[in-house]
């Protein structure tokens, strides 16, 4: 999440900070001395980082808060290491600022004597004239564009107009010093007062009331029986329709809405801010975006206060993200999150606040696709072992390709010779014939020279044979969603009920995720849209569509075979439809999706299997 910033913030005044912050450090031995000569009780440090216009030819990028050994502030310290100014490579200069809690001068530290003209060292008197000039801000230095206007050109010698405000003989070292302060205090004053001004996690959410889209006034109050907000997690994201980074977060905040929609335990609302600039119709860009959830219209500049909710959360930038829970404290206020993660990692924040359980999600490679397997609760490495584990055991069956898979060695024995094949396997190959059978051979796990009879099957032994030469096994078309039921058989022996197991695309979709039903998107008229699953366990799985194909003659036929039409069963591209179902198990799910996708210009066919198998059917 990029910043626009935005330069209409009031800050309110700085205030001393009265204790450690998180993440101090014991001041290193040999600094703690040298830092001690401005706080004598300097025991801690935190670092902070300063912008790169006052880094500008300084080594030193960070400014740190120096506490005593109880975590009570004691200021500021800010090294620096440079040169006094352009081309004056040979003259470094090097000091330490130190700052007192208010922010203004406190001492000036060097390690090293600073050296004035003719590489002689500073006096005593050249010191306290220094500290002078930082502690007194003398008005005649804000005259020059750049140091090298307070000397003459020749002979190097300070100008007679600026004589009487700097060391003698060293003007550029007082200048440069002083610049380095006068940037350093402004910067940390800044940072200060708008961490004065901000709302913060551990902060509570402001009231306000402010106009919706159809310019009625709603009151976000959690507190208030009034609001809709009231004992609701709230997401509010305040945006600029002009914005870039904004117009990039928002539909990636739609998503995350769409997530939710329907979930009585979270509200979203977007807070339109910063409108002086707009130059779209703000109704265009709402429809353009799609934007569903509710907006709400900060004051417009016609209107004082200015932008006043973005001022009164001590907005620095959009877009700006706030996570509230239910008792009206901000939570979260995320920042830089990736947009192929924002989904997930802000769904990561706001379940816990609405009483969402966990999940876990597990990812691994197998059977030539990216396995998924989501489950409540934390991460549980035994789960994963058992996934691995039996997928393992499945490619060492069922691969064709693995040339001491058992399924390669049914395939290449002579007829009638039967293999062990390990019960795995062959409850893979039982369940193949039964739906080989059920789907009246559209879908088919044997090829080259089909034919189911030709398969014998002994499970009480774990053994298989084919019984005729010609004829092969590819139970690919159903062992996917076998797997998938076999993952989810493994978690509900485990106790677990809410999961999802994705096996390349072949889905089992068990319980609710939380108190909200699993949303899964389904492809219908070449659209993908959000399907809500709830309840049971169903299997979803997609065939058919025109992406895979082979030319044959000059034409285009699917990858899809039809066993029961004439010829070759290839169906031409231009006529493949693209099958979805939703069946009791992954297993059904699949090998019926190919079968109807097979079949999908049958209608009595379709019919048929919709009405023998209890399954739902999208075709397109």
């Amino acid at each position: 999440m990029k910043k626009a910033f935005l330069p209409f913030l009031l800050v309110a005044g700085l205030a001393p900070v009265a204790s450690v912050a998180d993440g101090a450090v014991p001041i290193e031995d040999h600094l703690a001395g040298y830092y001690r000569q401005a706080f004598p009780a300097a025991a801690l440090k935190t670092a902070h980082a300063v912008p790169d216009p006052i880094t500008e030819g300084a080594i030193n990028n960070t400014y740190l808060k120096i506490y005593d050994s109880a975590g009570a502030f004691l200021g500021y310290v800010r090294e620096v290491s440079t040169t006094t100014g352009c081309n004056q490579y040979c003259k470094p200069l090097d000091f330490t600022l130190a700052l007192s809690p208010d922010g203004s001068f406190r001492a000036l530290l060097v390690q090293e004597p600073l050296t004035k003209l003719g590489h002689r060292k500073f006096t005593d008197a050249d010191y306290a004239k220094l500290d002078s000039i930082l502690e007194n801000n003398p008005e005649s230095f804000k005259v020059p564009s750049q140091p090298m206007d307070l000397v003459d050109a020749t002979t190097r010698v300070t100008r007679p107009e600026y004589k009487n405000d700097v060391v003698p003989t060293a003007a550029l070292t007082s200048f440069r010093i002083y610049e380095y302060e006068k940037q350093t205090i402004q910067h940390i004053k800044s940072v200060e007062k708008k961490k004065a001004g901000a709302v913060d996690p551990g902060a509570s959410a402001p009231a306000f009331m402010l106009p919706d889209f159809h310019e009625k006034n709603v009151l976000f109050d959690p507190a208030s029986g009034a609001s809709p907000y009231k004992n609701k997690v709230t997401v509010m994201l305040f945006f600029a329709t002009w914005c870039p980074d904004c117009r990039k977060e928002l539909p990636q905040f739609q998503k995350l809405f769409e997530k939710y929609r329907g979930n009585p335990a979270v509200e979203f609302v977007g807070i339109r801010t910063w409108r002086n600039r707009e130059h779209e119709d703000y109704k265009e860009f709402v429809g353009r975006f799609g934007l569903g959830f509710a907006l709400l219209s900060d004051t417009p500049k016609e209107n004082p206060p200015y932008s006043k909710v973005a001022k009164l959360y001590g907005l620095e930038w959009v877009p700006t993200l706030f996570i509230i829970d239910k008792k009206g404290v901000v939570r979260h206020r995320p920042e830089n999150v990736d947009s192929a993660t924002y989904v997930e990692k802000m769904s990561a924040l706001i379940d816990p606040l609405a009483g969402e359980p966990r999940f876990e999600r597990f990812e691994l490679r197998a059977i030539g696709t990216r396995i998924s397997v989501t489950y409540p609760g934390a991460r549980d490495v035994s789960v994963e072992r058992e996934v691995r584990d039996f997928f393992d055991e499945f490619e060492s069956g069922a691969s064709l390709y693995r040339s001491d898979s058992r399924l390669r060695a049914l395939n290449m024995g002579a007829p009638g010779v039967r293999i062990k094949t390990g019960r795995l396997l062959c409850e893979l190959l039982l369940e193949g014939v039964k739906y080989t059978r059920a789907s009246e051979g559209r879908f088919d796990i044997t090829y080259k020279n089909p034919s189911i009879d030709a398969l014998g099957l002994d499970c009480g032994r774990d053994e298989a044979w084919v019984g005729r030469s010609g004829v092969f096994i590819d139970p690919g078309g159903i062992g996917a969603g076998f797997a998938a039921d076999r993952i989810g058989a493994m978690l509900r022996r485990r106790g677990m009920r809410d999961f999802v197991v994705d096996t390349g695309g072949e889905l089992l979709v068990c319980g609710r995720r939380g108190t909200r039903p699993w949303r899964i998107g389904m492809e219908n008229q070449g659209i993908l849209k959000p399907r809500a699953f709830a309840g049971g366990c169903c299997g979803v799985s997609t065939s058919g569509g025109r992406a895979r194909y082979v030319n044959r003659g000059g034409e285009s036929f699917s990858l899809i075979v039809d066993p029961v039409r004439g010829g070759s069963g290839a169906i031409r591209r231009d006529r493949v439809r693209t099958v979805t179902v939703v069946a009791a198990t992954a297993a059904a799910a699949d090998a019926l999706s190919t079968a109807l996708a097979a079949g999908a210009d049958d209608v009595t066919y379709v019919q048929r299997m919709k009405r023998l198998h209890g399954v739902e059917v999208l075709i397109y």
